[in-house]
C-alpha cells in the first residue's frame, strides 16, 4: 500500500492533518492545498479499500480518512497482517506453479503464518496446504504445462 500511495503522490494524507474548509475569501493557493488533499483523501481511501475483503471494506467504508482507516488497522494487527497480505496477492497473476514458487519465499511464508485465517472458498478457489502446514486459498490461472 505504502508503494502505491507514494507513487500516485496521496501517502501525505496518512500523515497530514486534515485542514478545515476554508473561507471563501482565503487565498487561492490554501484552497488549492485543501482541495488536493481531499483529493488524495479520497483515492487513497479507494486504494485502500479496493485492496481489503469484503468484511474489512464494510467496516472501514464509512471512515472519513485514509489516516482513520490506517490506524484502525494498524490497532488490528492480525486483520492488517491479512489485508497487506492480500493486497500483496491480488496484485499479481500466477500459473498455479509460479503461485507456489512464490509461496515458498520467505517473506511470503512469513506473511501467510502472521495473517492465518479461515474463511469459505470462492468458485474456482483451492486450497493449498504448504510444508509447514498453512493453509492457502489460491486461484489459478492459465493451464498446467
Amino acid at each position: 500500500m505504502d508503494i502505491v500511495l507514494t507513487v500516485d503522490e496521496y501517502k501525505f494524507v496518512l500523515t497530514t492533518p486534515r485542514a478545515p474548509v476554508p473561507a471563501a475569501n482565503t487565498a487561492q493557493a490554501v484552497r488549492d492545498a485543501h482541495r488536493r488533499w481531499h483529493k488524495a483523501n479520497e483515492m487513497a481511501k479507494c486504494y485502500m479499500l479496493a485492496s481489503m475483503s469484503t468484511v474489512l471494506r464494510h467496516q472501514h467504508a464509512a471512515m472519513a480518512t485514509a489516516a482513520d482507516i490506517m490506524q484502525n488497522l494498524t490497532k488490528s494487527a492480525p486483520s492488517f497482517q491479512q489485508f497487506k497480505l492480500n493486497f500483496e496477492m491480488n496484485k499479481r497473476n500466477y500459473t498455479l506453479a509460479e503461485l507456489l514458487t512464490e509461496l515458498q519465499s520467505e517473506d511470503l511464508m512469513n506473511q501467510a503464518k502472521a495473517a492465518m485465517v479461515t474463511r469459505r472458498l470462492y468458485d474456482g478457489e483451492i486450497e493449498v496446504q504448504l510444508g509447514d502446514a498453512t493453509k492457502v486459498a489460491v486461484v489459478a490461472v492459465g493451464g498446467v504445462y
